[in-house]
């Protein structure tokens, strides 16, 4: 076979992995014949596991399809094949769901979540290793699994806006766990340009949320998604907030947290004394028998 021809033959199977290659939404019940390299459609483990993937998979081999591609088609497959059992275990945990709600059930619900998301993961790592070569890395399974909290989380918005909220979201994931370490105080660079993108990369998203959503959309986002609302959800345990309670305290303590994540960005001093505001405004907000408790059970 020529150079040349080799070349076309790879062009046209570069154009039809990308055809062939299904979104995980999209993926049905049916199959397609095997034998010459045509993909069967990936509904379930067991075809996952079938001789005719295993064959398909020797065919793009054949066809001299480079293995990063075929990894990352058996991947999408593979996670895809588990798309129920995640669903039904993220269902569990988020089952009659508030997201003011914080009691030792939510803390034994996340435990349980965690849990069966190891054990699912290994379990998809293992028919990669399979499938793949008992070297194959792990990659990162934590996308299909937050894009599934994210349908609960979010229930409450239209679907165009879930999908647009969940898009955004997932596209500034990255900025999110930069701003949490900033807050946290950790030193992710020394190099102040790459702190002020970090700024910047949160700024913007926060604006084209603020672009999709209603005022009373964006801020419910917010309490669903932020970091606060999930260190307040492990913060809150022993206090078991209402709904009133619970937005309170957020109000308080988010501004704060971002904050505090722009004044470590700009290496600016921590005055070490930014929560006692924050103190005195919840204070003047509970009822004084509420706010002792609040005090005495916060991180307890």
């Amino acid at each position: 076979m020529s150079l040349k021809m080799k070349f076309s033959l790879l062009a046209l199977l570069s154009i039809w992995l990308l055809e062939s290659v299904p979104a995980v939404a999209d993926i049905s019940d049916s199959t397609t014949s095997t034998g010459s390299g045509t993909k069967p459609l990936i509904v379930d483990l067991q075809r996952v596991e079938s001789a005719d993937y295993q064959t398909y998979i020797k065919n793009l081999q054949a066809l001299g399809c480079p293995p990063s591609t075929i990894h990352s088609i058996v991947t999408t497959d593979v996670i895809a094949a588990f798309a129920v059992r995640r669903a039904k275990a993220v269902a569990a945990r988020y089952q009659n769901f508030k997201y003011w709600q914080v009691d030792s059930s939510g803390t034994e619900a996340r435990n349980k979540l965690l849990a069966q998301r190891n054990a699912i993961n290994e379990e998809m790592n293992g028919v990669l290793q399979q499938l793949l070569g008992i070297d194959t890395d792990p990659p990162d399974f934590s996308r299909p699994w937050q894009q599934e909290e994210w349908n609960l989380e979010l229930a409450f918005l239209a679907p165009n806006k879930l999908q647009a909220t969940k898009a955004i979201l997932q596209e500034y994931a990255k900025v999110d766990g930069q701003m949490k370490s900033l807050a946290g105080g950790l030193n992710l660079t020394e190099d102040t340009n790459e702190l002020q993108q970090i700024l910047g990369r949160y700024d913007e998203e926060q604006s084209t949320l603020q672009k999709v959503l209603s005022p009373d959309e964006y801020k419910q986002v917010v309490m669903m998604t932020s970091w606060t609302a999930e260190n307040m959800r492990h913060a809150m345990v022993h206090f078991e907030p209402t709904e009133q309670e619970f937005r309170i305290v957020f109000e308080a303590w988010h501004p704060h947290d971002e904050a505090l994540a722009r004044l470590h960005a700009l290496r600016e001093n921590d005055p070490g004394n930014l929560s006692d505001a924050i103190y005195a405004k919840i204070k003047t907000q509970l009822d004084p028998g509420r706010y002792q408790q609040y005090c005495d059970t916060w991180w307890k």
